[in-house]
């Protein structure tokens, strides 16, 4: 009976070993084990990301390869069921950070707000805000935001060297740029960013006056330089 306990015990152990978790579930409200997943993402380094839930509150959770940890946030209550739409949700990986999502609302509309976290102990390494692009590959590892101003800039950010870039989208003030310096989200009016060799492209929506109501579209084109 004493070898069948110990036997158990080592299963049970070896379960929480390889997933990182044995909280997950809620019997009294199935809606929320439909919609928190519990699935454990592994990343290079040895690290381990992974959600766990109960009844009571959702939590995310990063583990290093010494099994140290890390809550990255929580929810609570009902809220549990905005676990897909609020918070932390997982992007990218690079070679030392995580590229992840942080939702501040559950609502549309307003840009995202992107973080680069240390996948070693979970810290926060750069808070980036509304992201244009961010390199699908570990070959480039960069991130480009906007910086809006009377010449609104594109600023691409090397994750590995930690070298900032400001390239301005015009050197002119015309309809374009006036358009995105008064724009409340211009992050909205970019899209199809994209890297071809060292040229960064990406489209622009714009009105030349608020009363205008056709959208002119304007691809802009960067030319990048080795970091």
């Amino acid at each position: 009976m004493r070898k069948l306990s110990i036997i158990i015990f080592l299963v049970i152990l070896n379960i929480e070993f390889v997933t990182g978790q044995t909280n997950c579930g809620c019997d009294s409200i199935p809606l929320y084990n439909s919609i928190v997943s519990c699935d454990t993402i592994k990343f290079d380094n040895g690290a381990k990301l992974y959600r766990q839930f109960n009844c009571d509150s959702m939590w995310l959770t990063i583990e290093n390869a010494d099994r140290n940890k890390r809550i990255l946030y929580s929810l609570k209550g009902e809220m549990i069921e905005l676990t897909p739409r609020l918070g932390y949700q997982f992007i990218k990986e690079y070679s030392n950070t995580i590229l992840f999502m942080n939702r501040q609302s559950s609502g549309g509309g307003v840009p995202m707000n992107y973080e680069l976290i240390n996948k070693e102990n979970g810290e926060i390494f750069k808070k980036i805000g509304s992201l244009l692009y961010y390199t699908k590959d570990n070959s480039h590892e960069t991130v480009v935001t906007l910086k809006n101003d009377s010449i609104p800039l594109l600023v691409f950010f090397n994750i590995k060297t930690g070298i900032t870039k400001e390239f301005p989208i015009n050197n002119e003030v015309n309809g374009m740029t006036k358009f995105i310096s008064n724009e409340m989200f211009p992050e909205n009016r970019f899209r199809n960013a994209r890297l071809e060799s060292n040229l960064f492209k990406i489209e622009c929506r714009y009105k030349n006056t608020n009363n205008e109501k056709s959208w002119h579209k304007k691809e802009i084109t960067v030319q990048l330089t080795d970091e």
